[in-house]
Protein backbone atom coordinates (compact mmCIF):
# COMPACT_ATOMS: atom_id res chain seq x y z
CA UNK A 1 0.00 0.00 0.00
CA UNK A 2 3.41 2.67 0.69
CA UNK A 3 5.14 1.85 -1.77
CA UNK A 4 4.83 4.98 -4.03
CA UNK A 5 5.75 7.20 -1.57
CA UNK A 6 8.10 9.89 -1.58
CA UNK A 7 10.06 11.05 1.67
CA UNK A 8 10.51 14.80 2.52
CA UNK A 9 12.89 15.56 5.45
CA UNK A 10 12.16 19.64 5.32
CA UNK A 11 10.77 20.52 7.83
CA UNK A 12 10.49 17.14 9.28
CA UNK A 13 10.79 13.63 8.32
CA UNK A 14 6.99 12.85 6.15
CA UNK A 15 5.58 11.04 3.26
CA UNK A 16 4.03 12.57 0.22
CA UNK A 17 2.11 10.15 -2.27
CA UNK A 18 0.45 12.14 -5.08
CA UNK A 19 -2.82 10.25 -6.94
CA UNK A 20 -2.58 7.11 -5.27
CA UNK A 21 -2.89 8.12 -1.48
CA UNK A 22 -6.06 5.17 -1.03
CA UNK A 23 -7.02 2.56 -3.81
CA UNK A 24 -9.06 4.70 -6.56
CA UNK A 25 -12.40 3.10 -5.90
CA UNK A 26 -11.65 3.81 -2.59
CA UNK A 27 -11.21 7.14 -3.06
CA UNK A 28 -14.01 7.86 -5.40
CA UNK A 29 -16.59 6.21 -2.38
CA UNK A 30 -14.96 8.06 0.33
CA UNK A 31 -15.76 11.77 -1.81
CA UNK A 32 -19.42 10.39 -2.18
CA UNK A 33 -19.50 10.52 1.28
CA UNK A 34 -17.93 13.69 2.53
CA UNK A 35 -20.55 16.28 3.47
CA UNK A 36 -20.06 19.56 4.24
CA UNK A 37 -19.48 20.92 8.04
CA UNK A 38 -20.90 23.66 10.08
CA UNK A 39 -18.56 25.81 11.84
CA UNK A 40 -19.81 26.57 15.72
CA UNK A 41 -16.52 28.21 16.45
CA UNK A 42 -13.74 29.64 14.97
CA UNK A 43 -10.80 28.92 17.84
CA UNK A 44 -8.33 26.82 15.62
CA UNK A 45 -9.32 22.63 15.91
CA UNK A 46 -11.71 20.47 14.34
CA UNK A 47 -13.76 20.69 17.29
CA UNK A 48 -15.16 23.70 16.61
CA UNK A 49 -16.96 21.67 13.79
CA UNK A 50 -20.92 21.30 14.98
CA UNK A 51 -20.81 17.56 13.82
CA UNK A 52 -17.81 15.36 12.83
CA UNK A 53 -17.77 12.09 10.79
CA UNK A 54 -16.20 9.25 12.35
CA UNK A 55 -16.22 5.60 10.74
CA UNK A 56 -17.63 3.17 12.99
CA UNK A 57 -17.45 -1.03 13.07
CA UNK A 58 -21.01 -0.77 13.96
CA UNK A 59 -21.70 0.75 10.98
CA UNK A 60 -19.51 -1.34 8.67
CA UNK A 61 -22.37 -3.24 6.43
CA UNK A 62 -23.89 0.18 5.20
CA UNK A 63 -19.80 1.08 3.65
CA UNK A 64 -19.56 0.23 0.09
CA UNK A 65 -17.55 -3.09 -1.06
CA UNK A 66 -13.99 -0.97 -1.67
CA UNK A 67 -14.44 0.71 1.75
CA UNK A 68 -14.52 -2.52 3.94
CA UNK A 69 -12.17 -4.12 1.83
CA UNK A 70 -10.07 -1.03 3.27
CA UNK A 71 -11.18 -1.00 6.59
CA UNK A 72 -10.26 -4.56 6.97
CA UNK A 73 -6.92 -3.87 5.31
CA UNK A 74 -6.65 -1.49 8.37
CA UNK A 75 -7.53 -3.51 10.69
CA UNK A 76 -4.67 -6.25 9.56
CA UNK A 77 -1.11 -8.09 10.65
CA UNK A 78 -0.34 -7.09 7.12
CA UNK A 79 -0.76 -3.55 7.68
CA UNK A 80 0.83 -2.55 11.35
CA UNK A 81 4.13 -4.69 9.35
CA UNK A 82 3.83 -2.15 6.34
CA UNK A 83 3.63 0.54 8.97
CA UNK A 84 6.55 -0.84 10.62
CA UNK A 85 8.68 -1.17 7.64
CA UNK A 86 8.11 2.12 5.70
CA UNK A 87 7.36 4.23 8.90
CA UNK A 88 9.25 2.75 11.93
CA UNK A 89 5.69 2.76 13.83
CA UNK A 90 4.67 0.06 16.14
CA UNK A 91 0.55 0.05 16.09
CA UNK A 92 -0.04 -3.01 17.65
CA UNK A 93 -2.43 -2.38 20.83
CA UNK A 94 -3.33 1.19 19.17
CA UNK A 95 -7.24 1.98 18.62
CA UNK A 96 -7.77 2.90 15.08
CA UNK A 97 -9.56 6.39 14.47
CA UNK A 98 -10.75 7.56 11.15
CA UNK A 99 -12.44 11.05 10.45
CA UNK A 100 -14.08 12.22 7.46
CA UNK A 101 -13.87 15.94 7.36
CA UNK A 102 -15.52 18.41 5.02
CA UNK A 103 -13.95 21.78 5.83
CA UNK A 104 -15.47 24.98 5.28
CA UNK A 105 -14.23 28.67 4.61
CA UNK A 106 -13.06 30.09 7.91
CA UNK A 107 -12.00 26.92 9.35
CA UNK A 108 -8.33 26.97 10.17
CA UNK A 109 -6.12 25.06 12.68
CA UNK A 110 -3.47 26.15 14.80
CA UNK A 111 -0.05 24.30 14.86
CA UNK A 112 0.50 21.33 16.55
CA UNK A 113 2.47 17.79 16.78
CA UNK A 114 -0.07 15.35 17.09
CA UNK A 115 2.21 13.98 19.39
CA UNK A 116 1.57 11.39 22.70
CA UNK A 117 -2.14 10.23 21.74
CA UNK A 118 -1.67 9.70 17.95
CA UNK A 119 1.12 6.65 16.86
CA UNK A 120 0.61 7.98 13.08
CA UNK A 121 -1.36 10.57 10.83
CA UNK A 122 -2.22 10.15 7.63
CA UNK A 123 -4.01 12.08 5.61
CA UNK A 124 -6.19 12.13 2.35
CA UNK A 125 -6.82 14.93 0.05
CA UNK A 126 -10.13 14.16 -2.02
CA UNK A 127 -10.29 17.37 -3.73
CA UNK A 128 -8.88 19.62 -6.84
CA UNK A 129 -6.82 22.75 -7.15
CA UNK A 130 -9.98 23.36 -9.86
CA UNK A 131 -12.60 23.13 -7.36
CA UNK A 132 -10.84 24.71 -4.02
CA UNK A 133 -7.46 25.98 -3.97
CA UNK A 134 -4.25 24.54 -3.24
CA UNK A 135 -5.69 24.04 0.36
CA UNK A 136 -2.92 21.56 1.56
CA UNK A 137 -1.92 20.87 5.21
CA UNK A 138 -0.03 23.29 5.90
CA UNK A 139 4.14 22.34 7.98
CA UNK A 140 5.86 24.13 10.02
CA UNK A 141 9.96 24.70 11.58
CA UNK A 142 8.50 25.06 14.65
CA UNK A 143 5.54 26.52 16.44
CA UNK A 144 5.52 30.18 14.79
CA UNK A 145 7.84 29.47 11.53
CA UNK A 146 5.79 28.35 8.07
CA UNK A 147 7.83 26.19 5.59
CA UNK A 148 5.92 24.91 3.49
CA UNK A 149 2.00 22.95 1.96
CA UNK A 150 1.78 19.39 1.40
CA UNK A 151 0.55 19.11 -2.26
CA UNK A 152 -3.15 19.10 -2.29
CA UNK A 153 -4.95 17.11 -5.25
CA UNK A 154 -7.35 14.67 -5.55
CA UNK A 155 -5.74 11.16 -3.57
CA UNK A 156 -2.67 13.10 -2.68
CA UNK A 157 -1.35 11.83 0.68
CA UNK A 158 0.47 13.21 3.59
CA UNK A 159 1.62 10.37 6.41
CA UNK A 160 3.72 11.22 8.95
CA UNK A 161 4.81 9.95 12.45
CA UNK A 162 4.13 12.60 15.06
CA UNK A 163 6.94 13.55 17.12
CA UNK A 164 8.34 16.83 19.11
CA UNK A 165 8.75 18.76 15.68
CA UNK A 166 6.10 17.36 13.35
CA UNK A 167 3.85 20.71 13.58
CA UNK A 168 1.17 21.41 10.65
CA UNK A 169 -1.82 23.04 10.74
CA UNK A 170 -4.27 25.34 8.41
CA UNK A 171 -3.30 28.51 8.31
CA UNK A 172 -6.32 31.09 9.53
CA UNK A 173 -7.06 33.00 6.79
CA UNK A 174 -6.41 30.30 4.04
CA UNK A 175 -8.57 30.69 2.02
CA UNK A 176 -11.30 27.55 1.13
CA UNK A 177 -12.99 28.41 -1.97
CA UNK A 178 -15.48 25.23 -2.02
CA UNK A 179 -15.61 22.20 0.30
CA UNK A 180 -12.35 21.07 1.38
CA UNK A 181 -12.85 17.03 1.81
CA UNK A 182 -10.09 15.01 4.00
CA UNK A 183 -9.89 11.83 4.97
CA UNK A 184 -7.59 11.68 8.55
CA UNK A 185 -6.79 7.86 9.67
CA UNK A 186 -5.29 7.75 13.13
CA UNK A 187 -3.69 4.74 15.12
CA UNK A 188 -3.77 5.87 18.58
CA UNK A 189 -3.69 5.11 22.52
CA UNK A 190 -5.51 5.75 25.53
CA UNK A 191 -8.22 8.66 23.25
CA UNK A 192 -10.41 9.48 25.66
CA UNK A 193 -13.46 10.14 23.03
CA UNK A 194 -14.65 6.29 22.41
CA UNK A 195 -17.20 7.11 19.93
CA UNK A 196 -14.59 8.54 17.72
CA UNK A 197 -12.65 5.30 17.58
CA UNK A 198 -13.63 2.74 14.75
CA UNK A 199 -13.13 -0.68 17.18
Amino acid sequence: MFNQLVRRTYPFIHFISEGHSLPSAVASDMLLLAKPGELKNTRGSRADYKERVFFKSGSYTTYSAPIRLFLDELCSESFAKDAMKHFNVDLKGSSLRIELACDVDGFFQIPHTDVGDKRITWLTYLGTQDENNDVGTDLYEDLNTPACSAPWGYNNGLIFKPGPTTFHGFTKGKKIKGDRKVLIINFVDNWKDKHELYA
